[in-house]
């Protein structure tokens, strides 16, 4: 017969503890809402509207924002226009065709190319390294 035997489980168990825990997820949460909000910030190539008068002031990438609290965050915009361009369900036909992100295409792109999964494990490989 032939046995397996893990050592040191002890060990990491204790480093496991539930502040440090915290502290981990709270720092996973941040780091996510800082990669969002740096990826809905880039305008697209311009391209204006046929036909209209077209004009970018810079406004709208500077309206986002994030903000965290504990294993909570957040990523808005106060420009009130921002819903018709990068707005999940809202976001119009004009500002989709002229290659405008939405909230949703951001967060599914960081849940689907490994940033979630390389964000923590930077954050939990520091609860036992370091």
């Amino acid at each position: 017969m032939s046995d397996v035997i893990v050592t040191g489980l002890d060990a990491a168990m204790q480093q496991l503890n539930p502040s440090r825990l915290t502290g981990a997820l709270s720092a996973i949460v941040l780091a996510v809402a800082i990669e969002a909000n740096g990826r809905i910030r880039p305008y697209p190539p311009q391209r204006p509207p046929k036909g209209r008068p077209y004009r970018r002031t810079g406004q709208l990438g500077q309206g986002w924002s994030y903000q965290s609290q504990g294993i909570t965050a957040q990523v808005t915009n106060r420009v009130s226009y921002a819903k018709w361009v990068q707005g999940e369900d809202t976001q119009t036909t004009v500002h989709h065709d002229a290659g405008w992100k939405t909230t949703q295409d951001v967060a599914t792109a960081i849940q689907h190319d490994g940033t979630i999964e390389r964000i923590a494990g930077q954050a939990l490989a520091h609860i036992f390294t370091g």
